[in-house]
């Protein structure tokens, strides 16, 4: 492409560039090129990931690839990057360990937004959510007080799956994507993602309404904000941006966002920022787009096809030379584009691949074994059992709540207080053996760095302490005696007082979460005591 019109494309105005193409096209290819060189000259891309593509930004380009970019004098680079996705563990198997899980803060929600809901909640679910978060003060309205209010409509059982919702994590006080935040993220780093790809199918709306809402606060501050954010906005996939609800359908919501999207920016202050976007054909681009788009990349086969071809030149001059050149191409090249600008200009250019390491999609079940074993060696994942359990418990603690607003009774290991004293005023005057084990072997053995909350289950303390002080030892605190030492309501309340919290699953099994910080101020104060206790034990060594 020549320099004259690649400076047109980094000019610095609020216009949009498109990337349309047929799958296959390399579209993402050339659009994450395009953005490598954007950055290379001070913009900021902050990618619209919904197809899990964008997880190897911050890896240099290899073996073929690499080699494609050094021929056309390129070198391959990987870039600072920050990997966020929203929150919501009950629906996510595992997540790349480079992403971070963001949840959407309280105040970003507004009236507006619950509307969109309709594709995870009943139209039932929707009003009582709403309702809850106007009676706690709307968008200055916390968590915990959304909740209680919720819980306080007697008479009336609350729904498991809001409940769920609102203990899930999806939802929090603060939120790195409030905008003055998630700006500030996106100045500091070279590139930042945001993907809702790794919701399952049934869950999808819900993250369409994270990043519609995400959208929704980025677009109001932009507007207000005096500053440079040179920032694109990028769309890997332009339809998946809508919710799918309301008797308009996700196109009407597409075009109404974009459309809101595109006019808001176009009014900005001093915030330069622009969008960009992916589609595989032009009739799925809402009009308001295609008015403020200053240059199109556009497959040959798209072009080739006249119902494309037509609707593209309602909003750009399209020439004979352009459709002399389109019609005899037979197959699909990857990276050949036809360059359109407003101005008239059209040339046809062939890119190479990204400078950041891109996957290819598979040929064979060869290659999708090896890309499988590359994606594995290169990209790890974490299994989110941490953040699923603590959810749970949440979610258990404010069932166990519920019940008590509501003057119902329920078994005591559910019951969580409210108000509990500071963690050093309370020790027992005689510390059982079996409690004194069971205490001490958290400090010995339990992962509780950098931590806030640490779930277990009810026979892991007694293979640990079996580590520690042999086989006496894993008998005396083996799931059987744990149970008989809750029994008792002094062990319960010291144990509570420390941290400790229990519950039963579905299947009766016990489990249970301990508060880290609470554990170590008690410990801080009475630690010596169950110290001494395990000294007199056999099996740490001592005289019975």
């Amino acid at each position: 492409m020549s320099e004259e019109y690649l400076q047109q494309i980094l000019a610095r105005e609020t216009s949009c560039i498109g990337f349309i193409g047929i799958r296959g096209a390399s579209k993402t290819w050339t659009a994450q090129l395009v953005l490598e060189l954007l950055a290379l000259r001070g913009w900021h891309p902050l990618v619209i990931d919904v197809k899990g593509e964008d997880e190897t930004l911050h890896l240099p380009a290899r073996g073929v690839q690499a080699l494609s970019l050094r021929a056309r004098g390129l070198e391959p680079r990987g870039w600072d990057t920050e990997y966020l996705t929203f929150n919501f563990p009950l629906a996510m198997d595992a997540v790349p360990t480079r992403f971070r899980l963001a949840s959407l803060s309280i105040k970003m929600l507004s009236f507006g937004h619950f509307r969109s809901l309709g594709g995870f909640l009943s139209p039932s679910e929707t009003r009582d959510l709403f309702d809850a978060y106007y009676s706690a003060g709307g968008p200055d309205a916390e968590l915990d007080a959304i909740i209680e209010a919720l819980l306080r409509k007697r008479g009336e059982k609350v729904s498991p799956r809001l409940l769920a919702l609102l203990t899930s994590g999806f939802l929090a006080d603060e939120s790195p994507l409030e905008p003055e935040r998630l700006v500030e993220i996106v100045q500091r780093r070279d590139f930042t993602v945001l993907s809702g790809a790794y919701f399952k199918p049934s869950v999808r709306d819900l993250g369409r309404f994270a990043l519609n809402v995400v959208l929704d606060n980025l677009m109001g501050h932009l507007v207000q904000a005096i500053e440079d954010a040179r920032m694109i906005v990028h769309f890997r996939e332009l339809r998946e941006v809508a919710p799918r609800v309301g008797a308009m359908g996700s196109t009407w919501h597409l075009r109404e966002r974009i459309e809101n999207f595109v006019t808001l920016l176009r009014q900005t202050r001093t915030a330069l920022t622009r969008v960009f976007y992916e589609v595989q054909n032009v009739q799925s681009v809402p009009k308001t787009l295609l008015d403020n788009t200053q240059a199109v990349f556009i497959h040959p086969m798209n072009l080739k096809e006249e119902r494309q071809r037509k609707e593209l030149a309602k909003y750009f001059p399209i020439s004979k030379a352009v459709i002399h050149t389109v019609v005899p191409m037979r197959r699909m090249i990857p990276g050949k584009w036809i360059f359109i600008a407003k101005s008239g200009h059209a040339e046809l250019v062939t890119f190479p691949p990204p400078m950041s390491l891109r996957m290819p999609e598979p040929k064979s079940s060869e290659d999708a074994a090896g890309l499988s074993k590359l994606y594995a060696e290169l990209v790890p994942r974490r299994k989110l059992k941490e953040e699923f359990e603590e959810a749970r418990r949440r979610y258990r603690y404010w069932l166990a709540r519920a019940r008590l607003l509501q003057g119902e009774n329920f078994d005591e290991l559910d019951q969580l207080e409210i108000e509990l004293p500071p963690p050093e005023t309370m020790i027992l005057d005689r510390i059982p053996q079996k409690l004194a084990l069971f205490v001490e072997i958290f400090k010995l053995r339990a992962p509780l760095d950098g931590r806030e909350v640490f779930s277990f289950s009810i026979s892991q303390p007694a293979a640990w302490a079996r580590q520690v002080w042999g086989p006496r030892a894993q008998m005396a605190i083996a799931p059987s005696k744990v149970e008989q030492m809750l029994r008792s309501r002094k062990n319960r309340i010291q144990l509570r007082v420390m941290g400790f919290r229990f519950w039963r699953d579905s299947e009766g099994n016990l489990g249970g979460t301990l508060e880290v910080e609470r554990y170590r101020a008690h410990l801080r104060a009475h630690g010596s005591k169950y110290d001494r206790v395990i000294k007199r034990l056999p099996a740490a060594g001592g005289r019975s």
